[in-house]
């Protein structure tokens, strides 16, 4: 074909892309001028202004999708433009506002009966019946405002463009977007070439490759093979990534879930001192109000088609980005988690289908951040398969999110489940039947709306085979410990190790040698005079000294006089002995001490450490009787002064390094005599 041909056919193609473009646009046009009533999948839930969506340009337009409203004035003609248009237009229109008297400073305003909301500043310019309104980059770069475009049509020059023919408004549309915004082909359908460059920067965009990434040939193939546009919402496209669930399933179970809370505590947007508290009926009846809408939809797109009904951080939400999202969060587990978390779900989840994580138009983060789109933390977002790895290596992280665009299809809910409340499932239930709905998604409301009441249930119910998985784990768990303590509690290791009365009531601490291991977990044990049996491996301590109850001790770090006490009994806490003991000085004063800080009583040795005195200019040294701090064992320190007893010294620490590891603030304290002993 010469080059004159190919020109030809290039301006064929380009005329039957406008004509199929202008047809859709009337189509649009008409469906929300001519029947301005609820679309067919709007049936009683929320008063939505009408609205329909049209493909358009994919260099210029996010998603390459246009929206078409009706709001009691004028149509709005809506988008969003790239980051790179959206700042070279601003630039361009900066220049001109000197010199044009059609361009003002505005808001971008949604309004209706009940909502009246300024979302952004933005520039203004009027052509004829056309509002273009362009939201300023100015403080709106990390914003729900980003990139947006509002075209507001007085709806009388619409309605006087029926007879006519509403193609010739697009054709009108299509020359305004062209000269203001340097988008010439806003409204061609996009061809075969205009949808592969949209699929592979999608497909970039989704897993998180840099814009420079070359595809090789064979990747490039099943990228256009496997990226297909579908409905993901009522009247909302987008492409998914076929295959990609599928292999996400390999690294194991998870799930998607929205969660409810049926009554809270919020602040008002107007951030006075007012609460608002949201009774359970309404988020219940919210809930069926998503179910006869079809969907749930984000923030932004409720208050653009005047549904001014807020969540539980709208205005934050629109401010930092995630009002363009619908909030969910990805439950998945550690390979060693074995369900000891109960608490973490709210009181009402909707259960989504893994088969959405296909979409290419959401992203995620490990941590709760609003869904902002600033660009410094959007830097942080993450694939939902680096979410899931994370999660399966350190565990559920409860305020994760992943933030759909637009909205998603309530078909995509597998099921309700509601915690521990059977009457609060009834009502949910009731509601549903209220409004004559007996089947969701195909499933008798009964059998959608399910009880929960804790983790583990939660998980079972969208995996059958989890608590199976999750009697391995604890079993090969414990069977890793047993492993390890005969390991430690090895053949010929000396213990020590408790003798129990008839009652299992621990009498004494004894020290042995381990003869052999048994098939139940204990062992045989040699005291030097006899070989007891069967002594529970859990049993068996690392440290200790032979002691029974009634026996007199001293605890470390006590001062000397007060320093006698009596073993009244003993318990084992995860193989170390706790102990319980009265003060023989007073007689009544208890303390529960470990084991490793006793030592049996002895008169003398008390009697030394009353005679130990220090006088003013003494090196001392620390010999750990206390087992911390400053009296640690080798720490240096010089006496500064000497109480009246004699029995505390303030002393300044010496050794500047051991300052450094003790972490304290102070060189100088008040200790006990019997911590230390004299330098050499």
């Amino acid at each position: 074909m010469t080059e004159a041909l190919k020109v030809i056919d290039e301006k064929e193609k380009n005329r039957v892309r406008r004509e199929v473009g202008r047809e859709k646009f009337g189509r649009a046009f008409r469906q929300i001028v001519e029947n301005p009533g609820k679309p067919k999948w709007e049936t009683t839930g929320l008063d939505f202004f009408p609205r329909a969506a049209v493909l358009g340009d994919g260099d210029s337009i996010q998603n390459q999708q246009i929206d078409v409203i009706s709001d009691p004035s004028s149509v709005v003609v809506t988008f969003k433009l790239s980051p790179q248009k959206w700042e070279s237009i601003i630039a361009e229109i900066k220049d001109e506002m000197k010199e044009s008297p059609n361009m003002e400073i505005a808001k971008i305003r949604y309004s209706s009966d009940n909502l009246s909301f300024d979302l952004c500043d933005a520039f203004k310019i009027k052509q004829g019946a056309f509002s273009i309104l362009i939201a300023d980059p100015e403080g709106n770069r990390g914003s729900s405002a980003r990139g947006l475009v509002r075209i507001e049509i007085d709806k009388a020059a619409v309605e006087e463009e029926i007879g006519v023919g509403l193609e010739n408004l697009a054709d009108k549309l299509e020359q305004v977007m062209g000269e203001v915004l340097g988008v010439p082909d806003a409204i061609l359908a996009p061809d075969e070439e205009a949808e592969k460059k949209y699929k592979i920067a999608r497909y970039k965009w989704t897993h998180k490759l840099p814009i420079d990434y070359a595809l090789t040939p064979e990747e490039e193939k099943d990228v256009v093979a496997n990226l297909k546009r579908k409905e993901v919402s009522p009247d909302y496209f987008t492409f998914v990534e076929e295959g990609r669930v599928e292999k996400m399933k390999d690294l194991g179970p998870f799930f998607l879930f929205h969660g409810l809370k049926t009554v809270d505590t919020v602040f008002s947007d107007e951030g006075d001192d007012q609460d608002e508290i949201v009774p359970t009926n309404i988020t219940l009846s919210n809930i069926v109000k998503m179910a006869e809408t079809g969907a749930l939809i984000s923030s932004h797109e409720r208050y653009k088609r005047g549904a001014g009904i807020n969540g539980w951080s709208t205005i934050e939400d629109l401010t930092c980005g995630g009002g363009d999202g619908v909030f969910l969060r990805l439950w998945s587990q550690s390979e060693s988690w074995t369900a000891g978390l109960d608490e973490v779900f709210d009181d009402v989840m909707l259960v989504f289908d893994n088969s959405i994580l296909s979409r290419t138009d959401y992203y995620c983060y490990e941590y709760d951040q609003n869904g902002t789109i600033a660009p410094h933390s959007f830097k942080g977002r993450v694939t939902p398969e680096e979410l899931l790895a994370r999660q399966k290596k350190d565990g559920f992280r409860e305020s994760n999110e992943v933030i759909f665009n637009h909205g998603i299809s309530f078909k995509d809910v597998r099921f309700i489940a509601v915690d521990e409340d059977e009457d609060k499932r009834q009502d949910l239930i009731g509601l549903f039947k209220a409004r004559g709905i007996n089947l969701v998604n195909g499933v008798t409301v009964e059998d959608f709306i399910k009880i929960f009441d804790n983790e583990l249930n939660l998980v079972t119910l969208v995996e059958p085979k989890i608590p199976e998985m999750v009697e391995e784990r604890k079993h090969n768990k414990e069977m890793e410990r047993r492993d390890d303590l005969r390991g430690e509690f090895r053949i010929g290791r000396e213990v020590y190790f408790p003798i129990l009365d008839k009652d299992d009531v621990i009498k004494e601490i004894r020290h042995g040698i381990v003869q052999t291991h048994n098939t139940d977990f204990s062992a045989d044990i040699s005291d030097g005079e006899e070989i007891l049996k069967g002594v529970s491996i859990d049993r068996l301590l690392r440290e200790g000294f032979q002691v029974k109850v009634g026996d007199e001790v001293s605890v470390r770090g006590y001062i000397p006089e007060e320093n006698k006490w009596r073993i009244e009994e003993f318990s084992i806490d995860k193989n170390s002995v706790v102990v319980v003991l009265k003060n023989l000085k007073d007689g009544y004063t208890t303390r529960r001490r470990p084991l490793e800080l006793l030592s049996l009583y002895s008169a003398s040795e008390a009697e030394k450490a009353l005679e130990k005195k220090f006088k003013v200019g003494d090196m001392i040294i620390g010999n750990d009787a206390n087992g911390y701090g400053v009296t640690g064992k080798g720490v240096k320190c010089e006496v500064t002064s000497v109480s009246s007893d004699g029995q505390e010294v303030f002393v300044r620490i010496m050794d500047m390094q051991s300052l450094a590891d003790m972490g304290v603030g102070t060189n100088e304290w008040w200790v006990s005599v019997h911590a230390f002993d004299k330098a050499e």
